[in-house]
C-alpha cells in the first residue's frame, strides 16, 4: 500500500518508526526530493533508525526523538517483554513495570504545510496523535493515513474508539481494510455500529483481569469476547483513511 500511495516528491510521516522499516521504504520512495518525518520515542530504537538513515545516505529524513501526542509533555514509554514493538505510553497489561521517561510533542508543532501520507502505529496512542496533528491533516486535502486500528488498546489508554472515528470522520475520510488481501473500501458507520455492540464495562473488566497472564492468554481471552459480542473484524488491523479516490486495479 505504501509503494501504491507514495510518490517522488511527496511528504510523508512514520509515527511509531521503531527501528526504521517503514522510514526507509518512505524514503526511496519520495527521493531526494521528497520528505520524510520519522517519529520515535524508544532511544534504543531511535538509535538503530538514524544509524540506518544515515548508512543509507537518506538526508531526506528528518528523525525526532519523541513521541507524538496531544501536547507536550513527558511520559513514561512502558517496556514489552514480548515484543520491542508493543512498548506503550501508559501502564499495560502486555508491558512490565520497566519504562523510560521520553519527550512527548504535538505534530502541528514540527511540521508546516499539506502532507500526503501518514503511517500511524503506536500501540494504542493514536487518538492523541491525531489531536496534535489535527491542523496539519485538515489542511492536507490529498492525504492518505494508513494506521493500526485495536479498540481493546484504546480502551486501555483510557478513551473509546469511537472518539477516533467521530474525528476521521470530520475529517471527511473514507475507510479501507485489507480483505483476504486486498483493500476494499469499507463503512465507517459499520464499524462504528460495531464497536457500539461491545459493552465497555466487560471489556474494562477483561483488562483489569488480564494483567500477569502471558500474552497468548490474553489475546485468546480478547478474541473470546469480541467473537461473543459479534464483532466482525480483527482485534488489531491495519486500515487506511483515504480523502482521494482509490484506484480499485493499479498497475
Amino acid at each position: 500500500m505504501c509503494e501504491r500511495l507514495v510518490k517522488r516528491g511527496d511528504r510523508v510521516l512514520d509515527v511509531g518508526a521503531n527501528i526504521g522499516y517503514f522510514t526507509l521504504l518512505l524514503a526511496r520512495l519520495v527521493g531526494p526530493d521528497g520528505e520524510v518525518f520519522s517519529f520515535e520515542p524508544d532511544p534504543e530504537h531511535f538509535s538503530l533508525l538514524t544509524r540506518s538513515v544515515a548508512l543509507n545516505g537518506f538526508g531526506q529524513v528528518r528523525a525526532f526523538n519523541e513521541a507524538a501526542g496531544a501536547g507536550p509533555a513527558a511520559l513514561k514509554l512502558y517496556r514489552s517483554e514480548v515484543n520491542s514493538g508493543m512498548h506503550r505510553l501508559y501502564a499495560s497489561v502486555v508491558c512490565s513495570a520497566e519504562y523510560v521517561t521520553v519527550p512527548v510533542c504535538r505534530i502541528d508543532a514540527k511540521i508546516t504545510g499539506p502532507v500526503d501520507f501518514i503511517k500511524l502505529d503506536i500501540e494504542g496512542y493514536e487518538w492523541f496523535a491525531l489531536r496534535g496533528m489535527d491542523a496539519m491533516v485538515r489542511n492536507s486535502p490529498n492525504v492518505a493515513l494508513l494506521m493500526e486500528f485495536s479498540p481493546l488498546s484504546m480502551w486501555e489508554a483510557g478513551y473509546s474508539p469511537l472518539e477516533v472515528l467521530s474525528l476521521l470522520e470530520a475529517w471527511g475520510m473514507n475507510l479501507h481494510r485489507n480483505v483476504d488481501g486486498a483493500w476494499r473500501s469499507c463503512s465507517l458507520p459499520a464499524l462504528r455500529a460495531a464497536l457500539e455492540r461491545l459493552p465497555q464495562t466487560e471489556l474494562l473488566a477483561l483488562i483489569a483481569d488480564s494483567r500477569g497472564k502471558s500474552f497468548e492468554a490474553i489475546l485468546q481471552a480478547s478474541q473470546s469476547l469480541l467473537r461473543r459480542h459479534n464483532y466482525p473484524y480483527p482485534m488489531f488491523e491495519n486500515i487506511l483513511l483515504i480523502r482521494r479516490p482509490l484506484d480499485p486495479n493499479p498497475a
